[in-house]
């Protein structure tokens, strides 16, 4: 299944996010109408129910590579979109966006959707890149790449040249599941979640990475409550 993850979540600009938030004035919350901002590459369309991935305001910034707790308070949530701004805004921090407006039809935490999730024959795989001599994994050529175990999961991301990855995959008898895919390069992004069994090609690269990536952490103390 294809998924979105908005460059960020519009929110009450009375919100200190340097203070302890309490999840609940964060969430997006079943009915209500929220406004997400999109690059300029995503395309969306009026009326189209999505399933869009909300972050908690530093991973959202920052990333889960920056604070991979938050892998844990992250969700996924599906809502219709009603409208599509015509002009670009900005915010500090952010590229430049299109303002979507959206009504949220449901809103499930990550963690137990990809615990749930089914083997799929054709779901999603790897990015490959082409060259004179072969065919390889974009993650073979990752130069610095990070793990963290979550929930009976390992979080894993690597930088390759011009793109960003992440994955989650699960370890079940010496095998790896994939279960979230993120891929970003300058062409734009895709994101994926799926019960994805990796093949013999991709199971012997991410092992490998996992095996010399950095061990990642927090950095930025707990600030979000129940």
């Amino acid at each position: 299944m294809e998924i979105h993850r908005p460059d960020y979540w519009f929110r009450d600009p009375a919100l200190d996010e340097a203070a302890t938030i309490g999840m609940a004035a964060i969430l997006p919350r079943v009915g209500q109408r929220a406004a997400v901002g999109f690059a300029p590459d995503t395309a969306l369309c009026v009326g189209a129910v999505e399933t869009l991935l909300w972050q908690p305001p530093h991973t959202e910034l920052n990333g889960w590579v920056d604070q991979p707790s938050e892998i844990a308070h992250s969700y996924l949530v599906s809502a219709k979109v009603i409208d599509l701004a015509t002009s670009l805004e900005q915010r500090n921090g952010f590229s430049n966006v299109y303002r979507h407006h959206v009504d949220i039809v449901s809103c499930e935490p990550l963690l137990p959707v990809l615990h749930g999730l089914h083997e799929e024959a054709k779901s999603w795989g790897l990015v490959k890149v082409g060259t004179q001599r072969d065919t390889l994994l974009v993650w073979d050529e990752v130069h610095w790449c990070g793990t963290a175990a979550i929930d009976g999961l390992i979080f894993v991301m690597g930088n390759a040249d011009q793109s960003f990855m992440e994955l989650i995959v699960e370890d079940v008898d010496g095998e790896l599941f994939g279960l979230f895919n993120g891929h970003m390069d300058p062409g734009g992004s895709s994101h994926h979640v799926g019960r994805h069994r990796l093949d013999r090609r991709e199971q012997k690269t991410i092992r490998q990475v996992i095996q010399k990536a950095h061990r990642l952490a927090d950095t930025a103390s707990a600030y979000l409550t129940d």
